[in-house]
């Protein structure tokens, strides 16, 4: 089955994956990264062949975090992921976002409320329409 090639031209890029067999099957990403179109178009480099699934968010966090301490943003031309390989070597890119992502996994997760709609709060809200 032949893929899309859409993916390789984003900034961070993924393909949706099964792997392991009826049983033991794991679902994950391969993640790609620094790609582009433009007046310099650009193949995303591969970052992972195959991410699980819970370690998705953790690792775009670390990939934003990387961009917004090495990319530029006072040119919003050159404000793409494409352009921070072009500075600096793609492993120490790599080992930053494994600094990173251990940093973002070990952050402690805030827990919020949803407020319970209750027949008054419905009510003041129904009135308030009116």
């Amino acid at each position: 089955m032949a893929t899309a090639r859409w993916p390789e031209i984003h900034d961070v890029g993924l393909i949706a994956q099964v792997r392991g067999a009826n049983g033991t099957a794991h679902r994950g990403f391969k993640v790609l990264v620094g790609g582009g179109l433009g007046s310099l178009p650009t193949e995303a480099a591969v970052l992972a062949d195959f991410l699980p699934e819970e370690e998705l968010l953790p690792t775009i966090e670390a990939i934003l975090r990387v961009f917004t301490e090495t990319g530029n943003r006072k040119n919003k031309l050159m404000a793409r992921l494409k352009f921070v390989p072009a500075r600096q070597r793609l492993s120490r890119k790599l080992r930053r976002l494994v600094a990173e992502k251990r940093k973002v996994s070990q952050a402690p997760v805030e827990k919020f409320t949803v407020p319970t709609l209750t027949q008054a709060l419905l009510e003041r809200l129904v009135s308030a329409r009116s």
